[in-house]
């Protein structure tokens, strides 16, 4: 899954990059905190985190996403308010890692990217997830 913050150009516009930076560590803690230990989240680029969720139904995925979504939405909402766009979508076998461990990551970090770009063009703070 990749969770990007949507319109974060913008808040380090009106704010700058030290309330900015506050807002990553903010969300990331968010994120973090809301995910089981099993489970694995980085940042992946300037205002995107990839996490990786071992071993979850992919009928689960769009609720964790949708929960994740909700939690930064209300959790910033008092402070520098944010919203994500959490977007994921998994291969043919349900999105898990085989024996090609470097290409089949890279396969499902591409196919999450793609649905960002339609969570992105939906108007943002949206959940695009896609078997």
């Amino acid at each position: 899954m990749i969770v990007d913050i949507d319109g974060f150009k913008k808040v380090n516009d009106k704010h700058g990059h030290q309330k900015g930076d506050s807002v990553l560590v903010s969300v990331a803690g968010l994120l973090k905190s809301n995910l089981r230990i099993s489970d694995v989240i980085g940042r992946y680029g300037g205002e995107e985190f990839l996490i990786y969720l071992s071993d979850v139904e992919t009928g689960f995925i769009n609720a964790i996403a949708e929960k994740l979504r909700r939690l930064v939405e209300s959790e910033t909402r008092g402070r520098i308010p944010v919203t994500v766009s959490p977007a994921r979508r998994g291969g043919g076998s349900g999105g898990k890692i085989g024996k090609e461990i470097e290409e089949d990551l890279r396969e499902l970090i591409r196919k999450a990217d793609q649905n960002l770009y339609q969570a992105k063009a939906a108007g943002k703070n949206t959940v695009v997830v896609t078997a």
